[in-house]
């Protein structure tokens, strides 16, 4: 399942506006997200009053189930915090119930939208992440 919340965002214009911005995408659920990675439309919004439009850079979950396929995307400006991030993704996958289910995934960190991205593109979808 794929989680959606509501933000509340500043336009560099100045307007503050809500919107809609994915916390988890599961391209299993609904195969049309991976394509909106790809075309760099996920997470992009429009301001209503100057109608610019801009890529939101947050972290999200990637989840593909038919892949086995568990990644974590943080915007590039988080890198300097990878070791202290891993240890808190491994926090967070020691405490999932079904172990047995979280053994079988491929779990990995990437930073920046665009590695994703690359990595979608890819012929293994296993390839070029830790």
């Amino acid at each position: 399942m794929s989680i959606e919340r509501e933000y509340t965002l500043t336009c560099s214009c100045g307007r503050m506006f809500h919107a809609d911005l994915y916390d988890t995408v599961n391209v299993t659920a609904e195969p049309e997200l991976r394509q909106s990675i790809l075309q760099g439309r996920l997470n992009v919004v429009q301001c209503p009053r100057c109608h610019r439009e801009c890529y939101v850079d947050k972290p999200f979950l990637y989840h593909d189930m038919d892949r086995d396929l568990l990644l974590y995307i943080y915007p590039e400006a988080c890198a300097p915090e990878e070791a202290g991030l891993r240890d808190e993704i491994s926090r967070h996958v020691r405490g999932v119930p079904h172990q047995e289910v979280v053994r079988r995934k491929t779990i990995g960190l990437l930073f920046g939208i665009n590695r994703l991205v690359a990595i979608l593109s890819a012929q293994d979808p296993r390839v070029g992440f830790s």
